[in-house]
């Protein structure tokens, strides 16, 4: 399981999101504390896969575009998120496991002059 745990974390440091995603709901089907995190991770995928089928033309259409590429960027990371947490409870919060996971992209720094 810790050699499983790392190859879903090395995924998601390549920003591979929707893989080590389906990795992770793969590895954990067989555990119960994951259950959860699990269903909201394939509920999340399956919104991340789905594509916009309206289509608006002009300058409402351009906004909409912009809108859904946002949407899906929130969606990416909240499922990045959501498989962070996964790993944490497949591995019992081991260390090792967390620290190789780079944050850069989830721990934002808000700076106030």
């Amino acid at each position: 399981m810790f050699s499983e745990l790392l190859d879903v974390v090395d995924k998601l440091n390549k920003n591979q999101v929707v893989e080590a995603a389906e990795a992770l709901i793969r590895l954990a089907r067989e555990e119960d504390e994951a259950a959860l995190v699990c269903s909201e991770m394939e509920r999340e995928l399956m919104d991340v896969r789905r594509r916009a089928e309206l289509e608006v033309e002009g300058e409402l259409g351009r906004k909409l575009r912009e809108v859904e590429e946002d949407l899906r960027r929130l969606k990416l990371r909240r499922l990045k998120l959501l498989t962070l947490y996964a790993v944490q409870v497949l591995s019992r919060g081991n260390p090792v496991i967390m620290n190789v996971a780079r944050r850069d992209d989830i721990d934002t720094t808000h700076t106030y002059l």
